[in-house]
Parts: structure tokens; C-alpha cells; sequence
């Protein structure tokens, strides 16, 4: 019998769920390859979403790392394609950094990097972090990584990115003190014992500091849209680290393959 990692619901409950979104998942596929309008670049975002949410799923279940590796790669994969699809419709964002004169990115790219809400900045964020939790394809990651943000966006962004590709620079600020500062100084820090304290602090009062966001209510919701509560970003800073402990491996979000 397989072990549910979170027991805040059934393991029938995530099958459900699973299959849920799994069909789902099959009918926007193919309605984008039908053929191309107006709605294809928001239908390839809401794809990306449910192959994180599947993976997520699969993770609170007890399912194989490798299996929901894979599922976080074809998510990565459709970050190309649906900027593709906005570029080919002309889909560039209203007001993004009209200050910004190189040419080197296009519009959107730099909206997403200067001028997203938190909770766009958290949906990248966990990205990132499940990605080397999850050991991905490096070239996928990387290719993610530069379709999506620019260097000097947010230091955290800019410390996962270069762990994985030294050529990124790490020069950016922290977009959301009251929030990340407790990841940005696990980030900074050497010491092993305070890194340990810093991440502890941060996974333990993680979903409160994070409260509005919504990704912290569907336990209470109906229709399977409960996925697990998961801090990617504090599992992925203490791998990186090499800081995994007993201490943090026994905090409810805090994510391990132990």
C-alpha cells in the first residue's frame, strides 16, 4: 500500500483529484491543438498550471519522485510554447517597464520579471524550488528560467537560477521582505546551525505569512481542489545547502523524500 504523504485527505481523495485534473488536463490539449485563436496562449497557461497541480498530487499521495519529475518537465516544456503563442498574436503586456529600452527581451518577459503581484512572484517561486527539489533537466530548467525572468528580478530567483547555470548573476534585491526575508538570509548564510534555525522559522510560520494567497484554502474547498500544502522553497534552499535535518524534515509543509 502506498503511503499518503499528507494526510489532510484521503488517499482516495488525491486519486480523484488526480483523475480529475488528469481529464482536464486531456480536453485543453486538445482543444489547443485543434487550431490556433484568441484563447490559445491563456489555454497553454492554464495547461502549465494543471501539470504543477498533477505533480503536487502526486507528491501528497506518496507517488515516485522520478514519476512526478517528469510531470514538472512537461510543465516546464509549455512555458516555451505559450510564449510563443503570445509572441505570434502580438500579446505584449500593457505598461510593462516602458522605461526599459533594450531590446534584448521582449515586453512580456520584462513585465513578468518588474512588475508581478506576489502572488504571480510566489507561483514562480515555487516553480523554481520543485525544480531542484525535484532534480529536473537542467537544460529545461534554464530554458524555463530565461523565457521567463531576467537577471537582478529578485535575488532568491536569481540564487536558485545560478545554482543551476553559474553564468546567471546574483544581483537582485528581495521583491518581498516581510515575506522572503527569512529565505533570503538562508540564501546568504554559511553556517549550518543557522541556516537550520532560519529555514525552521520559515517553514513553521510559512502558511501565515502567506495567508490571502491563494493557494492556502482550498483544504477547506470542494470539487478536489486541494493539492497539499508544500514549502518547496525551504526543502530546495536546505538542499542546496546541504542542510537537510531531522528538525526540519519533521515540520508538517516542509517537503523530503524521507
Amino acid at each position: 500500500m502506498q503511503v499518503v504523504r499528507d494526510n489532510t485527505k484521503t488517499f482516495d481523495y488525491y486519486n480523484l483529484a488526480l483523475n480529475y485534473r488528469e481529464n482536464t488536463l486531456k480536453n485543453f490539449l486538445q482543444n489547443v491543438h485543434d487550431k490556433e485563436h484568441a484563447t490559445t496562449p491563456a489555454l497553454w497557461a492554464f495547461i502549465q498550471a494543471l501539470y504543477f497541480e498533477i505533480a503536487d498530487l502526486m507528491f501528497s499521495k506518496g507517488d515516485e519522485p522520478e514519476a512526478i519529475k517528469l510531470v514538472i518537465e512537461k510543465g516546464l516544456e509549455t512555458q516555451s510554447i505559450k510564449m510563443a503563442h503570445y509572441r505570434k498574436q502580438k500579446k505584449s503586456l500593457q505598461n510593462a517597464l516602458k522605461e526599459e529600452t533594450t531590446e534584448d527581451y521582449p515586453e512580456f518577459k520584462r513585465a513578468y520579471a518588474g512588475a508581478a503581484s506576489f502572488q504571480h512572484y510566489y507561483s514562480i517561486l515555487q516553480i523554481l524550488a520543485r525544480c531542484i527539489f525535484f532534480n529536473v533537466d537542467k537544460q529545461l530548467f534554464q530554458k524555463y528560467c530565461e523565457d521567463l525572468t531576467i537577471p537582478g528580478a529578485d535575488f532568491v530567483f536569481d540564487y536558485l537560477i545560478n545554482t543551476q547555470n553559474s553564468n546567471w548573476p546574483v544581483k537582485g534585491k528581495v521583491s518581498y521582505p516581510k515575506k522572503t526575508i527569512q529565505l533570503y538570509e538562508a540564501c546568504k548564510a554559511t553556517d549550518q546551525n543557522e541556516i537550520e534555525t532560519i529555514l525552521i522559522h520559515y517553514t513553521s510560520g510559512w502558511r501565515t505569512k502567506l495567508r490571502g494567497h491563494p493557494l492556502f484554502g482550498p483544504h477547506m474547498m470542494k470539487d478536489y481542489n486541494y493539492t497539499g500544502y508544500w514549502c518547496y522553497e525551504a526543502a530546495a534552499v536546505a538542499k542546496l545547502k546541504n542542510s537537510i535535518t531531522s528538525n526540519l524534515i519533521e515540520l508538517k509543509y516542509f517537503p523530503s523524500f524521507v
